[in-house]
């Protein structure tokens, strides 16, 4: 075994700190673009994210495995990585589209409860309650022929609890979606192996390792996966305040006033996670560490469910007579013969320790 392979994730990052810091800073740059054209049209993030920001990621988890390998930073691994993410087995991996509509389910619902709440609160205070009784009354007709962002402009407590409702949603909506991006990270590895498997095979054996001992795995993943969470919570919170600040110097908003809220509101929600993003980047190198030893320690689960799956397939076959008692044979040694296989990678892994 390499002398890097008995070093814990911790030592890794801090010695591959300065070799990894390029690709850190490339990440940081690609998240400046998304989120500096976020600002100015929000519609270029359906672009963005999914063609720059997350192949910069998954870039960033290559080249990371490439500096512990010995290979290093290079403009030819990094162009390598962006093409095999966007057009080869590794695109998908990180299940965007599902982290998106999974990541807005609960960014709706934290804000639901956080407007409950804040209602439930606000109902206290006559102003606000007040204020709540009128806007309810306004008409349907009234909403469309004025809109309702000048609707709300006239009713300062009720902007305040949009504001508040926006920004949080912001927030459980960024935490939620990176989560889920990040703890796909394993798949990213496994979808590398050189077994012919495709990419659903390998999804549906890392969810069905993860499920036989989904407390322990999770007890490990959160270990150090806080690390770039709480990163990315402080820098959110530190961008909207920075945001809001700057834009209370410059005379663009001002205290006891809701002009401007809505511009307002989305630039201090982007500019938050744009500051955590930022902020969670110098951590990746780190988290990519720990889940690549994660998820090699993943590796006799998957093997012993993938075993399991093919028993299975085989006796239901064989009970609803799907396959010949000659067939059943050559399939029951293919079963075995790659259990040998794999017992004998793991004999192999154990003495070159």
């Amino acid at each position: 075994m390499k002398e890097d392979e008995l070093l814990t994730p911790g030592q890794r990052f801090r010695k591959y700190f300065a070799k990894n810091l390029p690709m850190t800073v490339i990440f940081i740059m690609a998240v400046i673009i998304v989120f500096g054209l976020a600002i100015i049209a929000t519609e270029t993030m359906y672009i963005t994210i999914p063609f720059l920001l997350i192949p910069a990621l998954f870039t960033t988890q290559v080249i990371c495995a490439d500096v512990e390998a010995g290979i290093g930073f290079t403009n030819k691994g990094i162009t390598s990585s962006f093409g095999k993410y966007l057009m080869g087995p590794f695109r998908g991996c990180y299940r965007v589209i599902r982290s998106f509509f999974f990541a807005l389910l609960i960014g709706l619902g934290i804000t639901a409860i956080f407007v409950f709440a804040y209602v439930g609160i606000g109902m206290s205070f006559p102003s606000f309650s007040n204020s709540l009784e009128q806007f309810l009354a306004i008409s349907e007709e009234d909403v469309v022929a004025e809109g309702i962002n000048a609707i709300i402009l006239t009713f300062p407590d009720i902007a305040k609890m949009v504001i508040s409702a926006q920004l949080v949603e912001g927030f459980a909506f960024t935490m939620s979606f990176s989560h889920l991006i990040l703890s796909s990270a394993p798949l990213a590895i496994l979808h590398g192996s050189p077994l012919a498997l495709d990419k659903r095979a390998f999804n549906m054996l890392f969810k069905g390792a993860i499920k036989k001992d989904r407390k322990n795995y999770t007890k490990k993943y959160a270990k150090f996966a806080w690390i770039p969470y709480l990163l990315l919570g402080i820098g959110y919170i530190l961008g909207v305040v920075i945001s809001a600040l700057v834009m209370l110097s410059i005379g663009y908003i001002s205290l006891g006033s809701i002009d401007n809220y809505l511009i307002a509101t989305v630039f201090s929600m982007f500019s938050g996670v744009m500051f955590g993003l930022i902020l969670a980047s110098f951590s990746l190198p780190y988290f990519f560490y720990s889940i690549e030893d994660l998820t090699f320690g993943l590796m006799p689960s998957i093997r012993d469910y993938s075993l399991e799956l093919a028993r299975n397939n085989l006796e239901q076959l064989r009970r609803y007579q799907q396959i010949t008692e000659e067939e059943a044979k050559r399939y029951e040694e293919e079963i075995k013969k790659a259990e040998e296989e794999l017992n004998n990678l793991d004999e192999d892994d154990t003495n070159s320790l």
